[in-house]
């Protein structure tokens, strides 16, 4: 203690400087401090620049990250300042994007956006966005098993175990119950809306495990109940794909059948189709290829021309894995697409359909084929499988949070999105809208969850 006051003893007060108002005006306005007739006289200050930014200064190295090497202009480009750098980035936004560097954006938003549409382009990244639930008007009370949305209008219909299906309006923000319907008969498994070819029809159809299944006009709020083929012992309607144009139905049958349907007149074809193994997924072909895909638990794909209904093509599928879920993705300004074919191991495996129909001299026999990419990132079966021109989404409701997005042509899996953070419990069903703009996610808590597809 005495140690510590000896110490402030000594310390010399300080008192308050007396303030020099000239010396001040100096500092602040540069005047010099003769008065306001000898500053004229005085030399000019040296010039320079008013402001300097200390980002200026940043050294960054492109060869740190892969993103950052798309900004290189020549090979010998490895460092650039943090002015370089920001011009680059301006570049290549307008680029990405299309428009200038400022169009009625905030400044401060500006170098994210300029990031971020570079990154849209790295490594197949999704920018995604949720914004409400599709059904938070009224949400399902037991687990989704189908959703669709209409191929015109911006309508979605979800059903499952609790033998409703609803119908919302779907805007993102409010997304109104439109209608519902009670099937109190029947445990919707399977349905979706039929596709829109010429007309501006709004019809759905739901399916189970029932030998019946029901078609829905949903303007006129008409239900009609559609018995199976007579003397068929099929029990079970669950599982069916609808043709590109809306007028045919595929469903699959027992002992390997595959079962036709006019869809708008609610009459079965005569004709079944016959596979050696058991069915357990169809799938059409796109529009004008008369083409429909079954495959099932020997896991051998039948293509079948459906103009005389008769397969045309047999192969199987790499790693022999029994056959989950089929689904077919047109390419772009061709006639030409892509299948894809999921498995119980898991695996999703994507097959270039360039030149499809084989003739009948090509006929397959079952050999494998080889697909343009095996998608390894599930371990367990794949249910769901969507597509579009543009990405794939496919799940697993039997692990939680099973659900990867696949890009095309690329054959990309989305490395950025779903995190361990997205809040997609058990995922049972999945739906595209009309321009892969929307993508919605069913569970089995009955919620139908809605994320904006930014960059696809």
């Amino acid at each position: 203690m005495a140690d510590f006051e000896d110490w402030t003893a000594r310390e010399p007060k300080k008192r308050p400087a007396a303030c020099d108002e000239d010396a001040l005006e100096a500092d602040v306005f540069g005047a010099a401090r003769d008065g306001p007739d000898d500053a004229a006289d005085a030399a000019p200050a040296a010039s320079g620049a008013a402001w300097h930014d200390d980002d200026d200064d940043v050294a960054v190295d492109l060869r740190s990250a892969s993103r950052l090497r798309k900004l290189r202009k020549t090979t010998g480009d490895t460092v650039l300042d943090g002015g370089e750098l920001e011009s680059r980035l301006r570049e290549r936004f307008a680029q990405q994007s299309g428009e200038g560097w400022a169009v009625d954006r905030e400044p401060d938003s500006e170098l994210a956006d300029a990031a971020a549409a570079m990154e849209a382009d790295d490594g197949g990244e999704l920018r995604v966005e949720r914004v409400a639930d599709a059904n938070v008007k009224l949400p399902g009370k037991a687990s989704i098993q189908c959703v669709s949305f209409h191929g015109k209008l911006d309508l979605l219909m979800a059903a499952g175990f609790d033998k409703t299906v609803r119908f919302f309006h779907v805007d993102g923000r409010e997304n109104a119950l439109a209608s519902q319907l009670h099937v109190g008969d029947l445990p919707v498994h399977c349905g979706g809306f039929l596709p829109v070819a010429r007309d501006s029809s709004c019809v759905a159809v739901v399916a189970g495990r029932r030998p019946y299944f029901y078609r829905y006009d949903v303007q006129a709020e008409a239900a009609t109940k559609i018995a199976g083929r007579p003397r068929s012992k099929d029990k079970s309607l669950e599982r069916f794909a609808a043709a590109p144009d809306g007028e045919l139905l595929a469903f699959t049958g027992h002992d390997g059948g595959v079962l036709l349907c006019d869809a708008k007149r609610g009459s079965w074809l005569p004709d079944e189709l016959k596979m050696n193994g058991t069915a357990r997924a169809v799938a059409f072909g796109p529009a004008g290829s008369h083409l429909l895909y079954s495959s099932g638990g020997d896991a051998e794909v039948y293509v079948w021309d459906l103009r005389k209904n008769r397969c045309v093509e047999k192969f199987g599928d790499a790693g022999a894995s029994p056959t989950s879920a089929l689904c077919c993705a047109p390419r772009p300004a061709t006639r030409d697409h892509w299948l894809h074919v999921a498995s119980e191991s898991g695996v999703l495996n994507a097959y270039d359909r360039a030149g499809v129909v084989a003739p009948p001299a090509g006929f397959g026999g079952g050999a494998p084929a080889a697909p343009a990419r095996a998608v390894l990132s599930l371990t367990t079966t794949v249910d769901t499988v969507v597509a579009s021109e543009k990405i794939v989404a496919f799940s697993s409701k039997w692990a939680k949070d099973a659900l990867r997005i696949l890009h095309l042509p690329s054959l990309k899996v989305s490395p950025n999105w779903p995190t361990s953070k997205t809040p997609l419990h058990y995922v049972t069903a999945l739906a595209l809208n009309r321009d892969s703009s929307l993508l919605a996610i069913g569970n089995d808590r009955g919620k139908v969850l809605l994320y904006k597809l930014k960059n696809i």
